[in-house]
């Protein structure tokens, strides 16, 4: 008697422990945010501030996805919005700046030097059009840890964000052109569904848009398209290439031997620096394009780091050869790739290269909800639009996918700018 009472128990605990390991907790919001790069914050912030009831699902350990985790720490000349003013103003002191160019690219020392300067001011870094880059522009640089801390912060003080870190997106239920639910799992295995009124895709790679069935678009467009002069009259299918950013540190004893073979000697290396900041006064090396773009199409992106660790191995060492890096010594590769270009969804408004060129006080849009003034992202060299003249606007409708009601992207990098990404 006392073997079979034992044996159903041991099946009730094993049938019991497996429905547990299976158990998925069920969250419920007014909007969902998937991705908590620079879009995300800025949706989980605009939506939990204005009283909302939100859940910011993030797949990596910290919040500001390319800015925190691919080293790009480092905002581009442009219009800054409240939130951009806030986190800069309450990041702490030393962990922040406004840097200008000290050192142009040329032929025999191919890297742009930027430097925090105590003269400039984060007003300094608000503008990029009808100005010259080279000498005119300022940047804001940051400190990735302590931009994670301090987003992370601003969140929490809403009451009404509900961060999952370590989360990623799984799987989108849509019925009749809505978003019901979206599942996600973390990196413990916990499952979640989440049902929300509004769902907000701000994933690097349009995952949420895709995996519902949306129309996206990768690569160039011909120029019968959008009837853009920049675009090419038969597209390629070329990619934005990749980067592995990565940082480096003040030394005495940089490790690195004078030493240095042949084969590095011709390596053909190219950066845009930027720094110091943190307390290791830590520069930031961003190789620009090291790894040909097309390969996120069919190639695993753990094997794609694996590769742009051995490339930026390369890269230090000859850029370590030149002046202004002879103290310095490898500190860390940015943990994630920069990915500048991929998949582009396809909303209710394209914004093309004709916006850009017609400026904002000519744009006809009744519905324009922000101003940019950086130029397009190109994927060769075949257009003249390096710099504009003006601040351009973007419509509200560039951020709802076609045939979709409660799906936005609020990812600027989604928008469709010709055969170009932004």
């Amino acid at each position: 008697m006392r073997t079979i009472l034992t044996f159903f128990l041991t099946l009730f605990i094993l049938i019991n422990s497996s429905c547990f390991d299976q158990q998925i907790n069920l969250l419920k919001a007014d909007v969902c945010i998937i991705g908590a790069g620079s879009a995300g914050i800025g949706a989980a912030l605009a939506a939990s501030r204005s009283g909302a009831d939100v859940i910011l699902v993030e797949k990596e350990n910290k919040v500001g996805g390319t800015s925190v985790q691919s080293y790009v720490n480092n905002w581009e000349p442009g219009p800054g919005c409240s939130y951009s003013y806030e986190i800069y103003h309450r990041l702490p002191p030393g962990t922040k700046g406004v840097a200008k160019q000290v050192h142009p690219y040329d032929k025999d020392e191919p890297y742009g030097l930027f430097l925090i300067s105590p003269q400039l001011t984060y007003n300094h870094s608000l503008r990029r059009s009808d100005l010259d880059v080279k000498t005119e522009t300022a940047s804001v640089v940051f400190d990735v840890n302590e931009f994670d801390n301090t987003v992370r912060q601003m969140l929490e003080e809403t009451g009404k964000c509900k961060l999952l870190l370590n989360t990623k997106f799984v799987n989108a239920t849509v019925t009749n052109n809505e978003i019901k639910t979206i599942e996600a799992i973390s990196s413990s295995g916990q499952k979640y569904q989440v049902s929300a009124k509004v769902f907000i895709d701000c994933t690097g790679g349009a995952f949420v848009c895709r995996n519902a069935g949306c129309e996206t678009m990768l690569g160039e467009e011909p120029r019968s398209k959008f009837g853009e002069p920049s675009a090419p009259e038969n597209p390629g299918n070329s990619l934005n290439a990749i980067s592995l950013c990565y940082q480096i540190r003040p030394s005495k004893n940089p490790g690195i031997s004078d030493t240095v073979n042949q084969l590095l000697l011709n390596y053909k290396v190219v950066a845009h620096v930027t720094g110091p900041v943190g307390p290791d006064q830590r520069l930031t090396v961003n190789p620009l394009g090291i790894i040909d773009g097309k390969c996120i199409i069919d190639q695993e992106l753990d094997k794609l780091y694996e590769n742009g660790k051995d490339l930026v191995d390369k890269h230090w060492a000859k850029l370590h050869t030149f002046p202004h890096f002879k103290d310095y010594e490898f500190d860390s590769y940015a943990p994630m790739l920069g990915i500048r270009e991929s998949y582009r969804v396809v909303c209710r408004y394209v914004l093309t290269q004709n916006d850009l060129l017609d400026g904002f006080p000519n744009q006809k849009h009744k519905d324009i909800i922000t101003l940019a003034d950086h130029p397009m992202d190109l994927h060769g060299e075949n257009s003249s639009l390096k710099t504009l003249k003006e601040a351009y606007g973007v419509p509200y409708r560039c951020l709802i996918p076609k045939g979709f009601d409660n799906l936005r992207t609020a990812d600027l990098r989604k928008i469709k700018v010709n055969e170009f990404s932004y």
